[in-house]
């Protein structure tokens, strides 16, 4: 049976996150080690810079995202019952269970290449707890992007979000989040529009 881990020290839990193995990283370096990159190409890197993203299927990268996905966005995981419904609507129960278990597997084996993430599992969803030694730019913006003083523009520069996944289930959150950027963008604009801080306004509107 699965059952949820939680044993890194670095790791806290938000109070909007109350009853839930939902962990967020306190901090997390900008660098193509030990990360993975949502925005702009799919991207995953080794604690040591390797690019490991052949590593992830299709499948196991739709996964990867859906349940980082739920675990910034609403701050409840992935439901095992929601996952099995968007993969295998029309399966026998017996044959949903042991593909899930087949999948839920392979992408332990490809998170075990990424130090301080780990895949939990708890009442009846799987959701992402994080460490300070691991960066995902999803998250970070999640977290961030109602700060004052939080710049998106390393992140958003390098393309949208999930601009290398052409999946329906995901056009959703990919609405929402340009629509995100794209309201803070216009700000960021404006407030260098009053220093006359031309550069950045080109960034803004690159």
């Amino acid at each position: 049976p699965e059952v949820a881990q939680n044993t890194d020290s670095n790791m806290i839990q938000t109070k909007e996150q109350l009853n839930l193995s939902i962990i967020i990283p306190k901090k997390a370096e900008k660098e193509k080690r030990n990360a993975v990159l949502l925005f702009g190409k799919f991207s995953a890197f080794d604690e040591k810079g390797t690019d490991i993203s052949h590593l992830f299927s299709p499948q196991i990268r739709f996964v990867f995202i859906q349940i980082m996905i739920e675990t910034f966005s609403k701050n409840q995981g992935l439901s095992s019952t929601l996952l099995s419904s968007i993969l295998w609507p029309n399966e026998e129960p017996q044959k949903i269970k042991n593909r899930k278990g087949v999948l839920i597997s392979a992408l332990r084996k490809v998170v075990m290449y990424l130090k301080g993430i780990e895949l939990n599992y708890l009442n009846g969803s799987y959701s992402f707890a994080l460490s300070e030694n691991f960066y995902c730019d999803y998250a970070e913006f999640m977290m961030h992007k109602d700060e004052a003083g939080f710049d998106i523009l390393p992140i958003v520069e390098k393309g949208d979000f999930l601009e290398s996944c052409n999946t329906s289930e995901q056009d959703n959150i990919k609405g929402e989040i340009d629509s995100v950027v794209l309201e803070i963008l216009e700000k960021e604009i404006m407030k260098a529009y009053l220093v006359n801080d031309f550069a950045r306004i080109s960034r803004c509107a690159a």
